[in-house]
């Protein structure tokens, strides 16, 4: 699966709402993939790291990024305060609008 890369800040960004989950070697080797675009199977060593654990630390760093980092251009972050009942309405508008942009990336 291919990523796209992100910058020294994106990256910092995306780990630091993440970091507890993860060990500082596993940081350095998703550090080296996202930022510095080395290739994955490059940090595969028998019996200490597998591909699926690799491949799983890139993930969980990707998504925080989606989740965490600079939202798209036109696009605002912001906090809001809503009752109960609205919160499931916006975050489904938020996730059809995701939904609509990633299809129009494509």
């Amino acid at each position: 699966m291919g990523y796209k890369r992100l910058t020294t800040s994106e990256f910092d960004r995306a780990v630091s709402r993440i970091r507890r989950a993860m060990t500082d070697e596993y940081i350095t080797i998703a550090r080296a993939v996202l930022v510095d675009g080395c290739k994955q199977k490059d940090f595969i060593e028998e019996g200490k790291r597998t591909a699926m654990g690799i491949s799983n630390v890139i993930a969980r760093v990707w998504a925080s990024h989606l989740e965490n980092g600079l939202p798209p251009e036109g696009w605002e972050r912001f906090e809001v305060c809503l009752p109960i009942e609205l919160v499931p309405i916006v975050k489904r508008m938020e996730q059809d609008a995701k939904e609509r942009h990633k299809k129009a990336e494509a």
